[in-house]
């Protein structure tokens, strides 16, 4: 197999529009060369890797936060908007030119809204989504009886976070809430189809010395 290769141009801008936000947005173009995707399944199950040829990844990203009073609003953006091969496979592995690269959803978002209720105390509310995406270079949309190939359908988390810091203290609490509505989703279809983590909660205590 040949090694990846890749030629990048980023241009973006960054500015703090008012006091208390900022706004950075940046436009990306990526062409690679003999990228490297799973080949054929072995046994049922992956394990081979093929150079597919020329691909093509371009879109833009955005980040902001702003923040009044207790209030602290926050959101990432990526638009993958193109994110395909732009060359077929070899014959034994098929033909993949115009199709989308697997695992590169076109949306992805995280969106927070914070309060500091006070000096010490704060708590924030998060929204997860990624958009759907293929599972294999033939962008194979019916489900297999083994869920190794299939749609990896869009999701959306919730998550809950809060931390207490006493003034004058050197320890402070925290505390996360990660799937909060518990949702089922898949993750993944590599070696077959894998379940996306349920809620979980972390909590803890860090101190200094």
């Amino acid at each position: 197999m040949k090694p990846e290769r890749s030629k990048e141009i980023e241009v973006g801008i960054r500015t703090r529009p008012t006091a208390g936000s900022h706004l950075a947005v940046t436009l990306f173009h990526m062409a690679l060369s003999d990228l490297i995707v799973e080949g054929q399944l072995v046994g049922g199950r992956s394990g081979t890797f093929v150079n597919a040829g020329r691909a093509r990844h371009r879109g833009v990203e955005v980040e902001s936060d702003w923040t009044h009073g207790p209030i602290r609003l926050g959101i990432s953006y990526t638009w993958l908007q193109d994110a395909r091969f732009l060359s077929d496979m070899d014959e034994t592995n098929g033909g993949v030119r115009g199709n989308r690269i697997p695992y590169s959803p076109e949306h992805m978002v995280d969106a927070r809204i914070g309060w500091q209720a006070r000096e010490d105390f704060g708590v924030e509310l998060g929204l997860n989504h990624v958009s759907r995406q293929f599972a294999n270079a033939s962008n194979t949309k019916i489900a297999s009886a083994d869920g190794l190939t299939g749609l990896v359908p869009a999701r959306t988390l919730l998550r809950l976070a809060a931390h207490y810091a006493p003034t004058g203290k050197r320890w402070r609490l925290f505390a996360t809430a990660e799937n909060l509505l518990d949702t089922r989703y898949i993750s993944s279809r590599i070696d077959g189809l894998f379940a996306g983590t349920p809620l979980q909660v972390v909590a803890g205590i860090k101190t200094e010395f």
